[in-house]
């Protein structure tokens, strides 16, 4: 029901040779009807690895057609002569859960065995996968010879699970696409039966692997080459997962290919590889980007009808392009028109790479589908009061502006917060006592908070005041007038604004039950005494696994027991969990795939659900998602110190829709949470 189309995902950037290089541009969409003529096939051969997981890792071609030689075999008066070059292999990951990459590369000449070169250049020269019958691949694959170390046939069942992709290094324990070996090549489904069926094969697959210059500047071999001359290279890359007994990986497998030379220069971006990489691969090439072609899925095993395994079903991805390509389509027509509460989103503002006022990507989006923002950085103390007797409105004041111009309501993003960067310079060094602290504090929030009274709904008035564990953060405010500047604030905001809602905010309450109960002695203590708060928020950085449902349920309660609003304030779910055992082992996701970001959003509506099953209408506040689309999630390098990519949130880095949007929308209307496309 939420399908875009039946293409299939991969990404290739289509490029005309006749131009010098320029800067590589964002593909527009929808596809460019620019595409390549019809390839032309000019034989087969079969590339085989053997000695997979031990030192005696190996690879080898021969021909399976007089047109192509393989490493010196019969003389051709016109084809192509190959010769080993490099290769490489590592495993990430644990038995079971991980994942072996490998690779073989080889040198490219245009000419027969004797000697002879061609005296016809070619260009794009493409190595197809194909499922044949002559020689006999498994069925539904490019896959022949599968055995394990004991000579003894591995589980064909896990055939279609050897993945193309290029060749790969690791570094820092993360596989990283190593340029030079990038010759993965996605194919339209028009594009592989446009090569057709030669004799001996059943079928053709969607990808290959192109021939480029030793230089990496282009992809033609040139007519007439010198001895020895191999200007060609070309790399075969592929991954497959790690079985739970080695005994059953497998030792020994080859792979067929159809070789067919195409009339276009394309790049497949991989999901390894950000955007700017494939561009720079591009450029490499010599020619100018031109309108490209979306592919939503790529077959690699399975006939048409029923494919058995397909890459990239929602996109190519990357930290730079976030998950998915235009393929899915969410159906929902605006989040925001599915609650009575508010739908916010953290956005950035004023100097910001990405400031909403500015950014006509991330309008369209927050315009569309959100009621409320919450500004990210702009509202903290040190943008809003750099010096103490200074105040800086600006930034604020456009985002502010901005938002009522368009209907949007402001939550604000906050009054007091600890962390030591966004702490004014004058306050670190404050001498006074505690007194005097506290009038310096009072100051700071009244008259913040009285310059944007009536023009934002809800104040975070204090950020983060509670230790992991329990108890008060020892921070430079607690420092200095222990608990009772949390009061005090609280009081100054609505002295400064009674119109305004005001709430404790904080992270992991539900998840840290000493964190939780701290809280809860707070609130009571503020009951008691009177302290104007109105609701708590809680920031729900959450993983895929944890907290528990149950367990996010019962934290949620314990505030709404208290009769005070609560807010989802920071909501965001990544696909890889840092602290947990899987990331520490090194076995984590490095691509986004479908089967992710449907499990991704099942987990948003999950939390969602549990919110709305547990939250009274009346107490309310509303839910923020922490972040408009992926690359600009804090945690990308807050959190993964930029050491690989992730996708925590519901949009992709071109702002098309995730299935996450589709799993807060089903929570908000009642329908079931579940996995399903």
């Amino acid at each position: 029901m939420h399908r875009q189309g039946l293409a299939t995902m991969g990404l290739s950037l289509l490029l005309s040779a006749c131009t010098p290089p320029q800067t590589p541009v964002a593909l527009p969409y929808p596809p460019s009807s620019t595409t390549p003529t019809t390839p032309r096939s000019l034989g087969r051969v079969e590339v085989s690895f053997t000695g997979l997981g031990t030192q005696v890792y190996a690879s080898n071609v021969r021909s399976l057609d007089s047109n192509i030689n393989g490493q010196a075999l019969t003389k051709v008066a016109q084809g192509l002569q190959l010769k080993f070059n490099s290769k490489g292999s590592f495993d990430v990951g644990t038995a079971g859960s991980g994942t072996r990459y490998l690779y073989a590369t080889y040198n490219v000449r245009n000419a027969g065995m004797d000697g002879v070169p061609s005296p016809v250049a070619r260009s794009n020269l493409t190595f197809v996968a194909v499922d044949a019958s002559s020689p006999e691949t498994i069925s539904g694959t490019a896959v022949r010879n599968f055995k394990r170390f004991d000579g003894s046939g591995a589980d064909v069942t896990l055939a279609p699970k050897l993945i193309p992709t290029v060749g790969m290094t690791l570094i820092n324990g993360i596989p990283t696409v190593n340029a030079s070996q990038a010759d993965f090549q996605a194919l339209t489904t028009a594009e592989a039966s446009g090569i057709g069926q030669p004799a001996g094969v059943r079928d053709v697959f969607q990808y290959g692997f192109v021939v480029r210059n030793r230089t990496g500047s282009g992809r033609t071999l040139s007519a007439n080459p010198g001895v020895d001359q191999y200007d060609g290279l070309v790399t075969f890359a592929v991954r497959l997962p790690l079985q739970a007994n080695p005994i059953n990986d497998p030792y020994s497998f080859s792979l067929v290919f159809e070789v067919v030379e195409d009339s276009a220069n394309r790049v497949t971006r991989v999901p390894e590889e950000t955007v700017s990489q494939a561009q720079s691969r591009a450029t490499a090439l010599g020619a100018s980007l031109v309108d490209g072609t979306t592919i939503c899925r790529v077959r690699v095993a399975g006939p048409v009808t029923s494919p058995i395994t397909t890459l990239y079903d929602l996109g190519v991805t990357s930290t730079a392009a976030g998950g998915g390509n235009g393929c899915y389509d969410a159906g929902v027509a605006s989040l925001r028109a599915l609650a009575t509460f508010p739908i916010g989103v953290g956005v950035d503002g004023g100097y910001e790479a990405h400031s909403l006022p500015s950014t006509p990507a991330e309008q369209k989006i927050v315009e569309k589908h959100f009621s409320q923002v919450t500004p990210g950085n702009i509202m903290k103390m040190s943008y809003l009061h750099p010096n103490q007797n200074t105040y800086d409105f600006a930034q604020a004041d456009e985002l502010v502006n901005y938002a009522a111009a368009h209907g949007i309501g402001v939550h604000a993003h906050t009054l007091i917060w600890h962390s030591d960067y966004q702490v004014p310079a004058f306050m670190k060094s404050f001498s006074g006592d505690k007194a005097a602290f506290l009038a310096m504090l009072d100051d700071h929030v009244k008259n913040i908070a009285s310059h944007y009274a009536g023009r934002v709904q809800s104040w975070d008035v204090v950020n983060e005041a509670l230790n992991d564990g329990g108890g008060y953060r020892q921070s430079l405010f607690y420092q200095h007038a222990g608990p009772d500047y949390i009061e005090r604030a609280f009081s100054a905001a609505r002295a400064a604004d009674p119109d305004a809602l005001l709430y404790y905010n904080d992270y992991n309450m539900e998840s840290d039950a000493n964190k939780l109960a701290s809280l809860t002695t707070m609130l009571d203590g503020f009951k008691a005494r009177g302290v104007p708060i109105d609701g708590v928020g809680f920031q729900m950085h959450v993983s895929m696994d944890y907290p528990s449902v149950n367990q996010i349920e019962a934290s949620l309660k314990q505030v709404v027991d208290r009769g005070l609003k609560v807010k989802i304030s920071e909501l965001d779910i990544p696909i890889n969990n840092p602290y947990g055992s899987a990331y520490q082992s090194g076995d984590i996701k490095t691509a986004y795939t479908l089967d992710l970001g449907l499990a991704q959003k099942k987990r948003y509506c999950e939390v969602v659900k549990a919110y709305m099953d547990t939250v009274p209408a009346s107490q309310r506040g509303g839910l923020v998602v922490w972040g408009v689309s992926d690359p600009n999630s804090w945690l990308i390098p807050f959190l993964f110190n930029n050491r690989h990519d992730d996708w925590p949130l519901m949009f992709d880095g071109r702002y098309h829709d995730k299935p996450a949007l589709r799993g807060v929308a089903d929570a908000l209307t009642g329908q079931a949470c579940t996995t399903s496309w």
